[in-house]
């Protein structure tokens, strides 16, 4: 069997997930790469043939292999690089590849990422001054369909001119930053008609109350339960309902929450949560914070089981809700267990941050957390209250 046909054959194959069927396909795929004689002329046939290679997740590792047998130009030529822009890989593989590339090749890569309308992350690359000067100067396509507007403005954070072009495109189209919002929720196609909306509708509120535009809407982070977005003074969460505490008890130890609801959009639970900005710079967070602040969660009987400096900041101003009128959510809207009551704490006092890891000390399901210092602490405490006595 030619080796083309090996790959035809094996790419065409469903189940890929299958080890056993995978590793058949290594050993055969192996017997052309190891014959001394022709494993160049395989390699290239292989390059040249990379569209039907069946298991595009491991084509970092396979390229690494066959830099090994033929030269770095036989590999990445434009042909391929087109190929691999076609197969939408992981934002990290396209790094890899970037990375391995001539510098002739890598501006190359970058007009035909434009040519193919591909949606890689371009401020996860690593680009000399002249390379972000092809992508300056095609600002006008890539802001017609590249998806990810935050990633683009972050590529330019440091070019006053191309930045205000970029802010001011968003801003006339808002909604593709909406969508931008929803991408770390929704797969590209899923309906997403109410989770549009809705979000729009907060968003546009916080926007209002703030008195700033799209622009002004931050990514602070995506990933684990939620995407992170700061809006000038507040902070808006997005997430799937997967939290790990959906409830426990109110008090003054958490950003006081404006909003903090499940809602059912699209057939599907999204957590949505509006908080006041903090500092959260865990340079400034004492272990002894932690404790104190642990202390008194316990106080209150309330256990926080993810004890962290990432997961807590400090109070830019007093804990207590600010909006242009008069907003004063109830626990149970909130979704919140009953307030339990202590001194509200002031600007500059460290504040938890990360809700997901509090219970109620008698909950039957406490969950613990990986890396806190919980447990370290609880021992601490209860000697502590034990002296009290």
């Amino acid at each position: 069997m030619k080796l083309r046909e090996l790959l035809i054959r094996y790419n065409s194959k469903g189940n890929k997930s299958n080890m056993t069927q995978k590793n058949e396909f290594q050993r055969r795929l192996n017997k052309y790469l190891n014959n001394s004689l022709l494993k160049k002329v395989y390699a290239k046939e292989l390059i040249d043939n990379i569209e039907y290679y069946p298991y595009k997740e491991d084509l970092t590792n396979l390229f690494d292999y066959l830099s090994g047998i033929i030269k770095l130009k036989e590999i990445y030529k434009d042909e391929v690089l087109y190929k691999l822009l076609t197969f939408d890989l992981p934002n990290e593989s396209y790094c890899y590849f970037f990375n391995k590339l001539s510098f002739k090749s890598r501006k190359s890569f970058l007009n035909l990422t434009i040519n193919t309308e591909s949606n890689i992350r371009y401020d996860l690359l690593q680009l000399r001054i002249d390379e972000r000067k092809i992508l300056k100067n095609n600002l006008d396509i890539l802001l017609n369909y590249y998806k990810d507007l935050f990633s683009l403005r972050e590529l330019f954070k440091n070019d006053k001119m191309t930045l205000l072009k970029i802010n001011d495109y968003i801003n006339n189209n808002g909604n593709r930053i909406i969508d931008n919002m929803l991408d770390s929720i929704y797969s590209p196609k899923e309906d997403r008609k109410d989770g549009q909306t809705y979000i729009k509708m907060i968003v546009d509120d916080i926007l209002k109350n703030e008195q700033v535009n799209y622009s002004n809407i931050t990514r602070e982070k995506t990933g684990g339960f939620s995407s992170v977005y700061t809006i000038n003074t507040k902070v808006l969460k997005i997430g799937n309902n997967g939290r790990v505490s959906p409830s426990f008890p109110n008090n003054p130890y958490i950003v006081k929450p404006l909003l903090r609801k499940v809602f059912q959009l699209d057939d599907k639970k999204i957590f949505i949560e509006v908080t006041e900005k903090v500092d959260n710079n865990e340079s400034n967070i004492t272990k002894e914070d932690l404790y104190n602040l642990y202390a008194k969660l316990r106080d209150l009987k309330i256990r926080w089981t993810d004890v962290h400096t990432r997961n807590v900041g400090t109070l830019l101003k007093d804990n207590k809700i600010y909006w242009h009128n008069n907003l004063t959510p109830t626990d149970e809207s909130l979704g919140l267990e009953k307030y339990r009551k202590a001194e509200e704490l002031k600007k500059g006092e460290v504040i938890v941050l990360d809700a997901d890891f509090l219970f109620d000390e008698n909950d039957k399901d406490i969950k613990m957390a990986v890396n806190s210092f919980d447990r370290e602490f609880e021992i601490r405490y209860q000697k502590e209250r034990k002296l009290k006595k």
